[in-house]
């Protein structure tokens, strides 16, 4: 008995269509495992929260540059080549994203006294500890 492939997990369907492909394309789904591990949610809740209450939050920072990352991107100023695919952030649900230079001021702000670092090791793992418990 093969087992059979569940359908329509990821939240759009892949058709032909007269649109311009998408560059990058395969980042939806580092994107979408990101989202099924509730990894936003883990990351708004152990890194600092904005100064401001119009801040972006930590999220905003840390999934855009996991997306950069997995690009093949290799510094700050690769972010652009992201703000530039709109169907890819509208498939992904990334309506703003943070200039490179606010990405760096955050990168070092969290840096400086060691309690963005220490929150996202926690939130990696819980993650870890999800992923190990869920098997």
């Amino acid at each position: 008995m093969s087992k059979r492939r569940r359908e329509g997990i990821l939240p759009f369907k892949v058709v032909a269509a007269n649109e311009p492909l998408i560059a990058r394309g395969g980042l939806v789904l580092p994107y979408e495992l990101a989202r099924a591990l509730k990894l936003p949610k883990v990351i708004d809740a152990e890194l600092p929260p904005p100064g401001s209450g119009k801040g972006y939050k930590p999220s905003q920072f840390v999934i855009p540059l996991v997306l950069m990352l997995h690009g093949g991107g290799k510094k700050l100023e690769d972010l652009r080549e992201l703000k530039g695919e709109v169907s890819l952030r509208e498939l992904v649900e990334i309506k703003e994203l943070p200039a490179s230079c606010t990405m760096g001021d955050w990168l070092r702000r969290m840096g400086e006294d060691g309690k963005g670092l220490l929150g996202l090791a926690v939130a990696i793992g819980l993650q870890a500890g999800y992923l190990l418990w869920k098997r």
